[in-house]
C-alpha cells in the first residue's frame, strides 16, 4: 500500500463512517461467534493491522496482537501502545501455530499473490474452535486508481471468495457480501471516477460534514445485525466468519458451536 495511505488512515480511520462502520460490523461479529470460555484470557491477532484502529478498540475485549508488512504501520500502531510485529502472508507470520482464538483479516487478502496460501496460513493461527473473520472488496468492475494507490491485485466474486476457504478445515458461519445499504452511492462514485478520472491517483477521503458522516456511519453499520442470518446479495465488498472445526475430544471444554445470544 502506498505510503501516504497510511497517513491518511492514522488520521481518518477513528472519525470516517467507512471505517468506523466496517469495524463496528467486524466487532459484532467476533461478539458473536467467540468462543465461550471462562478458564484463560482469549486471545486475537489482526494480520495486516495497518494503523491499529481496531485492534484498539479490539484490545478492550481480548488480548491483542498485531502483524502488518510496513514498518511505517506498525509505527502508528505501536504509538497507540499496542504490540505490532512486522510479518507477511503467506509464511513470513512471526506467531504460534494454534495461539488464538480470534484472527482478522480485514482487506488484505486481495493485497497478497497467494491468497489461498495466505488464508490458511491464517487458518493455521487459531486455536480449535476459534474464529477467521475476513474482508475483502467486491467485483473487478469497480476497479478504480484507488485500488492501484492500494496495491490491490485483485477484487472478490461471491464464489471467488468461497472458493478461499472450501479446503480448509473451517465451518462456515457467515459469508456474505456487505456494504449493500450504500451500494448505489458507491456504485455512482466509482462510475464517476471511471467517466471522469483524476489526473493521477491520490488520496482522496474526507470526512464528510458531521451529521451526514453519522449518518452514513449509522446506515452501514446497521448490517450488523443482519449479516448473521442473512445472505446479502450484492455490496461493495465481502465478509466471512469461519470456525475452526474442533475435535470430538476438545468439544466439551470448548462451547462455542453456537453464537452468544
Amino acid at each position: 500500500m502506498d505510503e501516504s495511505l497510511y497517513h491518511e488512515m492514522f488520521q481518518l480511520e477513528g472519525r470516517f463512517w467507512w471505517f468506523v462502520a466496517k469495524h463496528e460490523i467486524i466487532l459484532s461479529l467476533v461478539d458473536r461467534y467467540l468462543p465461550k470460555i471462562s478458564d484463560r484470557v482469549l486471545r486475537a491477532c489482526d494480520i495486516g493491522c495497518g494503523c491499529g484502529a481496531l485492534l484498539n478498540r479490539l484490545r478492550k475485549r481480548l488480548e491483542v496482537v498485531g502483524v502488518d508488512s510496513s514498518s511505517l504501520a506498525c509505527d502508528y500502531g505501536r504509538s497507540r501502545g499496542l504490540t505490532i510485529l512486522e510479518g507477511a502472508l503467506p509464511d513470513r507470520i512471526p506467531l504460534e501455530a494454534e495461539s488464538f482464538d480470534v484472527v482478522i483479516l480485514s482487506d488484505i487478502l486481495e493485497h497478497v499473490n497467494r491468497d489461498a496460501e495466505s488464508a490458511e496460513s491464517a487458518a493455521g493461527l487459531l486455536r480449535p474452535g476459534g474464529i477467521l473473520v475476513c474482508t475483502v472488496p467486491a467485483y473487478a468492475w469497480l476497479w478504480t486508481p484507488r485500488d492501484e494507490l492500494h496495491h490491490h491485485l485483485r477484487r472478490y466474486t461471491f464464489r471467488q471468495f468461497r472458493a478461499l476457504f472450501a479446503p480448509l478445515p473451517l465451518q462456515s458461519l457467515v459469508l456474505s457480501y456487505y456494504n449493500t445499504i450504500l451500494f448505489p452511492l458507491m456504485l455512482g462514485q466509482r462510475m464517476w471516477t471511471r467517466w471522469f478520472p483524476p489526473d493521477q491517483a491520490q488520496p482522496d477521503l474526507r470526512v464528510p460534514f458531521s451529521p451526514l458522516n453519522r449518518l452514513l456511519q449509522w446506515l452501514m453499520s446497521r448490517e450488523k445485525h443482519l449479516l448473521p442470518h442473512v445472505r446479502l446479495p450484492w455490496g461493495g465488498s465481502l465478509i466471512s466468519v469461519h470456525r475452526k472445526i474442533t475435535p470430538a475430544s476438545e468439544e466439551s471444554d470448548i462451547r462455542g458451536a453456537e453464537p452468544r445470544p
